[in-house]
């Protein structure tokens, strides 16, 4: 399987980058303008030309919306960039991955059996803090994740102008929701929301995630030569843990019946 250069892959996701986030900003750009914002618009990191009279809670907003808008633009870049090379190098290209980690065992010399033994001690455990370093509100969370799935269907070729037209419009109606919500909590959130917040990941994220790295696992572990059954036998690799409802340091809210609700 032939490889690509390295700096090929690099200029590439630097222009998928560069487009997207282009593409991106011009959306907010013509939001603020609608909105009446002008002279916003014009400030814009990237695409702006004017230079902002004064700094306001408007223009910090407006900036903070844009580096929103650029980590969207840089997960999207970065997961292109790993399909590309493993559709020219192989799974085992991406280091890290299950395809290379049991490609490194085996050139060690282990075999399937010691690595299966390995894997049977393994237990990673997450834990769920009771101070969440995601400040984000919910709603802030789903806007990012329907302007990433836009990006996705914009990127279709076999899109005509008309359909791509559209998905500007609605690119443009979620970017207006995100301009019209605070983006983070101005007040402590209650024990209850912090469950509550828990509860989204361990519902709604996690599930998803284990199952998709189950599969990597399988998949990998089928293409080193060994038996899948064997993969399927093992016990949960990942478990979780959490603070939540249970911190005594210093929480004037916590008692045993909070505790034993959590």
């Amino acid at each position: 399987m032939s490889e690509s250069p390295p700096q090929n892959l690099r200029s590439h996701g630097f222009q998928l980058l560069e487009d997207d986030l282009r593409y991106l900003m011009e959306a907010f750009s013509a939001v603020l303008k609608q909105l009446g914002e002008p002279e916003l618009a014009a400030s814009l990191p990237w695409i702006g030309s004017g230079v902002p009279q004064k700094t306001n809670r408007s223009l910090g907003q407006a900036y903070s919306i844009a580096f929103q808008l650029l980590n969207v633009v840089e997960e999207r870049a970065a997961s292109q960039i790993r399909r590309l090379r493993e559709k020219k190098s192989g799974p085992e290209a991406e280091k890290g991955l299950w395809a290379d980690n049991l490609k490194q065992l085996q050139t060690l010399g282990l075999s399937e059996s010691e690595i299966l033994a390995a894997l049977r001690d393994v237990c990673v455990e997450p834990v769920l803090t009771a101070h969440p370093t995601e400040a984000k509100r919910e709603t802030v969370r789903e806007l990012h994740r329907e302007i990433y799935s836009l990006m996705n269907r914009h990127e279709n070729p076999a899109y005509t102008p008309r359909e791509q037209a559209r998905l500007q419009s609605q690119l443009q109606t979620q970017l207006e929701n995100l301009w019209r919500t605070g983006e983070i909590h101005v007040t402590r959130p209650s024990i209850e929301a912090e469950l509550q917040n828990a509860l989204h990941y361990l519902r709604d994220v996690f599930p998803e995630a284990l199952t998709r790295a189950h599969v990597h696992l399988r998949e990998a572990w089928q293409a080193a030569g060994y038996d899948v059954a064997e993969i399927d036998s093992l016990p949960p690799l990942i478990r979780f843990g959490s603070w939540i409802g249970g911190d005594r340091d210093g929480h004037p809210f916590v008692t045993a019946d909070v505790t034993r609700h959590a």
